[in-house]
């Protein structure tokens, strides 16, 4: 559920960091924001892009696990899409009443620092969990050598980092 245990009107700020990608109703999601901001009130909101452009976090994961039979389905739910469309991204918030959209695209810099820091991250997302615990021994290892291996050549090069489309408005 979407809905916030606060009256109308309640706040002068909302703040949502990477919760625009994870819910299954973006629609309501937006307009419980624009509810329990005050007149004037500031929304700020960010979601994940999925397979966004200079994605080395969930995007690496996908690439590295494929080979190994890792489903590296496109996620289908709409916040994980909308924000690589920033025209239709400031219409969805206008169409629930808020004002003034500014979005744009950027990154955010996960804190894995080594090869076995971006293994753990990986492994601790509920689809790689899931997947994980149907395979034996020798393919978790290997996956796990993969992920490894993967993490350092990027982290050799720059950050581990998520595509993300950030937004303010205004009600």
């Amino acid at each position: 559920s979407t809905a916030l245990p606060f009256e109308a009107g309640s706040f002068d700020r909302y703040m949502s960091n990477m919760g625009g990608c994870c819910v299954s109703d973006l629609d309501a999601k937006l307009r419980e924001a624009y509810r329990v901001l005050a007149p004037g009130g500031i929304a700020a909101m960010s979601m994940r892009l999925e397979a966004g452009d200079g994605d080395s976090s969930f995007a690496l994961i996908n690439e590295t696990l494929k080979p190994l039979g890792y489903p590296a389905a496109a996620q289908d739910r709409e916040g994980l899409q909308l924000g690589k469309d920033l025209a239709a991204l400031k219409a969805k918030l206008r169409s629930v009443g808020f004002k003034g959209e500014v979005a744009w695209r950027t990154w955010v810099i996960l804190p894995v620092h080594d090869e076995f820091a971006f293994s753990s991250f990986a492994t601790s997302f509920p689809p790689v969990q899931k997947w994980f615990s149907g395979l034996d021994e020798a393919t978790r290892a290997e996956a796990t050598e993969a992920l490894r291996a993967a993490g350092k050549a990027v982290l050799e090069t720059g950050a581990i980092q998520v595509a993300v489309a950030a937004v303010v408005a205004k009600k």
